[in-house]
């Protein structure tokens, strides 16, 4: 069986895996990324190496963050991997591997993954918005990716949404949970560096009426991002993806705050709002269907 090792690189983790050509996850683990070029390279190499003594592998496929270009491997910028700006990726681990490699942007793989077998089976016209660290956009149009004219298409993140009283406020320095962890911390006198998810957040809103008010201003903003989306590139499908989307409160709270944005919602830009199927293997399978689209495997479609 020829087989897939799949990268999806992060700032703190670079996770990995073995993926058959049906997309099924064989193998998977992670290691701590490293912050100087030779030894992600030499990281990444020992990884696919390892996986070739028992296995028949066939490509090495990988997600990251940053401006990526497909097709010629070259990354503009990489994120927080920023050792790697500027760089051809493919040429620099092609010294280390003789296999075919191929490279996608995070957000992009996500949004294959929920294609192929996720939330977004069938639909040609579909956003995926991940909220997290910071706020990341897959913009998928009429059957395909849309990367744009130098592969930033659906930095939304970097969007001013609050010009008059935040000039310099991006959609990350407003609503991402990053964001929301902080003010949480700000209102209950935490100290910054005590470690809280947006769980505790959701948790302690139940309880916390201050809490719950700022939880919900965190929510109105998400809608006012979702809201500029939907009346831009009217969707068939909107996806909300990053840990916190797998609070079963999210979804629910967003659809009911959407018709408070702007009555057009309802009348006129109304689109269905889910959650992402994949969580922490988005990155890895979509790399997986990325490389496939590549090659002469098609990916497989669940039903």
């Amino acid at each position: 069986m020829m087989n897939t090792v799949c990268f999806d690189i992060g700032g703190t983790y670079i996770k990995y895996a073995l993926v058959s050509n049906i997309g099924e996850i064989l193998q998977q683990d992670k290691v701590e990324t490293p912050y100087q070029k030779d030894a992600f390279q030499q990281e990444i190499a020992a990884i696919v190496n390892q996986f070739a003594l028992d296995y028949e592998v066939n490509a090495v496929a990988i997600s990251m963050p940053g401006y990526i270009n497909p097709e010629t491997g070259y990354a503009e910028r990489a994120g927080a991997l920023v050792y790697l700006d500027h760089m051809n990726l493919i040429e620099l681990l092609s010294e280390k591997i003789t296999l075919p490699i191929y490279i996608e942007n995070d957000a992009n793989c996500a949004a294959l993954a929920e294609r192929y077998s996720g939330s977004a089976q069938g639909i040609d016209n579909f956003i995926v918005m991940t909220i997290g660290t910071g706020i990341g956009t897959a913009l998928f149009l009429n059957g395909s990716l849309f990367r744009g004219a130098s592969f930033k298409a659906g930095e939304y993140g970097h969007s001013r949404i609050n010009y008059q009283q935040q000039p310099h406020a991006t959609m990350h320095d407003i609503f991402s949970t990053r964001v929301l962890v902080k003010r949480y911390k700000q209102l209950l006198g935490i100290s910054s560096t005590e470690h809280v998810t947006g769980e505790a957040v959701f948790e302690a809103a139940r309880k916390n009426p201050a809490v719950e008010a700022l939880l919900t201003e965190w929510v109105q903003w998400i809608c006012v991002g979702i809201y500029n989306l939907a009346c831009t590139l009217n969707p068939d499908k909107l996806l909300i993806g990053g840990g916190v989307s797998a609070n079963p409160e999210l979804i629910p709270r967003i659809q009911a705050q959407m018709k408070h944005v702007d009555e057009r919602w309802v009348t006129d830009f109304n689109v269905p709002i889910e959650p992402c199927r994949y969580l922490n293997d988005a990155g890895i399978l979509g790399a997986y269907y990325f490389a496939a689209q590549q090659q002469t495997i098609k990916p497989v479609e669940e039903k």
